[in-house]
């Protein structure tokens, strides 16, 4: 079982970005349990609102949304100016950790994934 404490210095400010609501959960349980503070959203609207008004360290980024792709959202946090949180595209999709860079990412979880792969990720 992972440390799912971590020290104060290492608790990040997650924005999760998936349409499914199971998902969805689990991953805001394991990284508020780990003491990180999450931020959630359905589609990419709203990732970006949240993203905007959040200043999240890291987004965890489903590639397939109902409104929006991953990699357009990808580039709009990118475009947005100030500081870029790391993009970690998580999908279901089989794709090669070489495809993070072409999706607009920093690294890919590949669904499904395991708390402590999860949180390996956040590092």
């Amino acid at each position: 079982m992972p440390d799912l404490h971590p020290t104060p210095s290492e608790s990040l400010c997650v924005l999760i970005v998936e349409d499914d609501a199971a998902n969805l959960e689990v991953m805001r349980l394991v990284l508020e349990m780990a003491g990180h503070r999450v931020v959630t959203a359905g589609t990419g609207r709203e990732a970006l609102l949240q993203a905007a008004e959040e200043h999240p360290d890291a987004v965890l980024l489903d590639l397939t949304l109902p409104d929006r792709n991953g990699r357009e959202i990808s580039a709009a946090l990118r475009a947005a100016g100030g500081p870029v949180p790391r993009i970690i595209i998580t999908s279901g999709t089989s794709l090669n950790p070489g495809d993070a860079a072409r999706l607009g990412a920093d690294e890919i979880l590949q669904k499904p994934f395991s708390p402590e792969r999860l949180l390996a990720v956040l590092g």
